[in-house]
């Protein structure tokens, strides 16, 4: 397992983040999908940028 961090974001701005440990990439993106609330997110491993998950449910993009 490992630890991730995802931020919702407003115009670049940070509204909101918290922490999930997931097995890999593909499963803390899943994780975030289950977690949106209304705002695009980034997914973080430390201080690498995973992937920008959009909140109307489409592709997220990876990096």
């Amino acid at each position: 397992m490992q630890w991730y961090r995802f931020y919702c974001v407003v115009q670049d701005k940070i509204v909101s983040g918290e922490d999930l440990k997931a097995e890999d990439d593909s499963a803390a993106i899943a994780a975030v999908r289950e977690r949106i609330t209304g705002h695009d997110c980034e997914l973080w491993k430390g201080a690498q940028r995973i992937a920008a998950i959009p909140a109307d449910g489409g592709e997220p993009m990876r990096f």
